[in-house]
């Protein structure tokens, strides 16, 4: 899950989530084109209330890309919990560097320990986990403070090609905030976001797989500026974990369990 810079009232952050159709997922009964993007919010929640996940972890390999440097790889972990809490441990576990992103909030953490507090929350976390778990309501809220313009709403391509684009109506615009949405799965597939002032991130989300009723995509492509790309890909997902009080209270980064040590250790 990327990580990027924080800056006021936009809620953007410095420091990420599809085959055939699953036994009762909505399949076709989503294919009528929607009025509005608040709609399409409203259908991607109908479709999996009560279905999806809680919580998801997953580890991550992320190769970050930069112009006139050699593409550097690094091992995440993440944990993702409902409906917009997100843990990532960078390298080992055990390092205590990484970051907790709350609603509100980035906890930048190193050794252990808290270095830097951030407004703000995560552009992937609203669309790929809040918005399934949260009243309608809530994730409309999010979503405007990214500055989606969710009265604007088009279809681009068609058949199975076909997807809903929320934020622009303009045909081949990818500098407006937007989100696009597969109509069959209600699910993301790509996301343009401003990430910093005149900063413009383009995310394709893709190698969806089946978590139970709900979905995870396996690979994210990120675009950014200058040259500078982040390719992720994800596996050992699992949902649902028991996991213990305090996982996302970055005071006790080091001090409550973490399931990939448990998984080291053989006792998960």
């Amino acid at each position: 899950m990327t990580r990027f810079r924080s800056w006021p009232r936009a809620r953007l952050t410095a420091a990420a989530l599809l085959s055939c159709l699953p036994l009762g997922a909505p399949a076709l009964a989503a294919q009528t084109a929607p009025r509005s993007g608040r709609e399409v919010v409203e259908r991607m929640h109908a479709a999996y209330e009560g279905k999806w996940y809680r919580n998801l972890t997953f580890v991550q390999t992320t190769t970050i890309n930069r112009a006139g440097a050699a593409p550097t790889e690094q091992t995440w972990y993440e944990t993702m919990a409902a409906p917009g809490l997100l843990r990532i441990d960078i390298a080992d576990p055990d390092s205590g560097n990484g970051a907790i992103y709350t609603r509100d909030s980035l906890f930048a953490v190193r050794g252990g320990t808290v270095v830097r507090r951030l407004g703000g929350g995560n552009p992937f976390l609203p669309l790929i986990m809040g918005v399934y778990v949260q009243p309608p309501e809530e994730t409309v809220t999010e979503l405007e403070a990214y500055h989606y313009d969710l009265s604007k709403v088009m279809v681009e391509g068609s058949g199975a090609s076909a997807v809903w684009v929320v934020g622009t109506t303009t045909p081949g615009d990818t500098v407006t905030p937007q989100f696009r949405v597969e109509p069959g799965r209600l699910i993301v597939t790509r996301i343009i976001a401003e990430v910093a002032p005149n900063v413009v991130m383009d995310a394709d989300l893709g190698g969806y797989v089946a978590v139970g009723p709900a979905w995870l995509a396996t690979t994210v492509k990120i675009g950014l500026p200058g040259g500078r790309s982040q390719e992720e890909t994800y596996r050992d997902w699992r949902a649902n974990r028991n996991l213990p009080a305090g996982f996302f209270d970055p005071a006790q980064w080091l001090k409550v369990p973490h399931w990939a040590r448990e998984e080291r250790s053989g006792s998960d």
